[in-house]
């Protein structure tokens, strides 16, 4: 983000001339993080828009130029929201029927150099050897000597900007906290799950710790939460990212080198939105599968080109197995159109919502891509796309059909279910 101070009282300043200014209320915001494809980011509080100009202030009093062209659409959702709202609609201009939407994992200038590969250790478990850290501005990337960490490290901080750039209070999550990401051999990613299964079962929690015990064994990635004493001694958020980089899982694991390898991208992706969206609650199921598992195929396919997940499944006697999607990804859209022209398949946005990953077949995959993929595939579905995560984030539960379809400008599930069944008609699903 290239910033241009304004110039001391007193001084001559050339500017075009603003057709319009918008002054915020007399009651300051709160400080945020501006965020550009730059890479850069200012910590500063909203003053006001001078026409394509948005002034800021950082903390030390300092006012801030930045094109609104160079800020993320997070930024604009949050000026959007806080503009005076009789004129809000002025802060952005018409825009042409087809807008390029930025791929900000991919374009945003990262500074590797900045990364810290020997950050100290981690004591994770208390047999064996401690982990150690490689550390960047929000993770701590846990390895042994058999793996490098710089891929991981590189791909985690540009999906970290991915989320910031279009969840516009994401980076304000982070500011005195990191997020652990483990990368385990086959031994050591079944010593956590053992170590994590009998934290649960301490905790009382016996049924998560069987499911735990059950599907861990199959699978290639993993979520544990870590004791709240170390999380905090450590200055990491509780929630933590286990990868196991020599598995076989359920269509075997691509944790080799690149950065951008689908596998990881999937669960990295996935559960930074878990962070976003604050953690849903125990209580209310319905719509994680659409909303959260649709999110991660979708981030995995548009920045990979491809799909190499599959997700672990549980049958009614409590055998585990696996399901992913069809066999070419980059057959998804036309095979699934065929499939619904042929009456194969039934859209509903009712079935998506009661899906779950653990009984999922090809088809339901398909469908949460494609669920997905619609309402994120605008700047404007985009901002609606930001406003329901944050609805999720304070109420820790995915609205219902109605819920979700008021928060993209429709009267009810029905008109947005007949919407993106347009849409998966179209070409622009392709």
């Amino acid at each position: 983000m290239k910033l241009t101070r304004v110039c001391a009282p007193g001084r001559p300043v050339l500017a075009a001339v603003a057709l319009l200014t918008l002054t915020l209320s007399s009651h300051a915001l709160e400080p945020r993080l501006w965020i550009s494809l730059e890479g850069s980011a200012i910590d500063a509080e909203l003053v006001k828009v001078v026409g394509d100009t948005v002034e800021l202030k950082d903390k030390d009093g300092r006012i801030i130029k930045v094109p609104k062209a160079k800020l993320s659409f997070g930024d604009l959702d949050y000026i959007e929201e806080f503009a005076p709202a009789e004129k809000s609609k002025s802060l952005t201009p018409a825009a042409p029927a087809k807008v390029r939407i930025p791929e900000p994992a991919k374009e945003v200038k990262l500074n590797t150099k900045t990364f810290k590969k020997d950050a100290g250790t981690f004591p994770l478990l208390e047999e064996g050897d401690a982990f150690k850290v490689m550390e960047t501005p929000h993770f701590k990337v846990l390895y042994t000597r058999a793996f490098d960490p710089g891929d991981v490290a590189e791909q985690a901080e540009r999906l970290w900007f991915d989320l910031a750039f279009f969840h516009s209070s994401f980076a304000g999550k982070w500011k005195d906290r990191r997020k652990v990401i483990i990368l385990a051999d086959d031994t050591q990613y079944q010593n956590v799950g053992k170590w994590y299964a009998t934290n649960l079962k301490n905790a009382g929690r016996n049924d998560y710790a069987e499911k735990v015990s059950a599907t861990w064994p199959k699978s290639a990635a993993n979520e544990v939460v870590l004791p709240a004493d170390m999380a905090n001694s450590q200055g990491v958020f509780p929630d933590a990212t286990i990868l196991r980089l020599a598995a076989k899982g359920p269509q075997g694991s691509d944790n080799g080198k690149g950065v951008w390898t689908p596998f990881r991208t999937h669960v990295i992706a996935g559960d930074l939105l878990g962070v976003q969206a604050g953690g849903v609650s125990g209580f209310a199921k319905e719509g994680q599968f659409a909303i959260f598992t649709g999110f991660s195929f979708y981030k995995e396919i548009s920045l990979t080109g491809k799909c190499a997940t599959g997700l672990v499944t549980r049958d009614s006697d409590n055998q585990t197995g696996s399901a992913s999607g069809y066999a070419n990804v980059r057959s998804w859209p036309g095979e699934l159109k065929k499939r619904i022209r042929g009456k194969e398949v039934k859209p509903s946005l009712a079935a998506l919502y009661v899906g779950d990953s653990s009984t999922a077949k090809p088809d339901d995959i398909a469908l949460v891509y494609a669920f997905s993929r619609y309402l994120q595939s605008t700047p404007k579905r985009l901002s609606a796309f930001n406003k329901l995560i944050e609805q999720i984030s304070i109420s820790h539960q995915v609205p219902d059909g109605n819920g979700l379809a008021k928060i993209y400008g429709f009267e009810n599930s029905e008109a947005l279910e007949k919407d993106w069944k347009a849409w998966m008609d179209s070409g622009d699903f392709r």
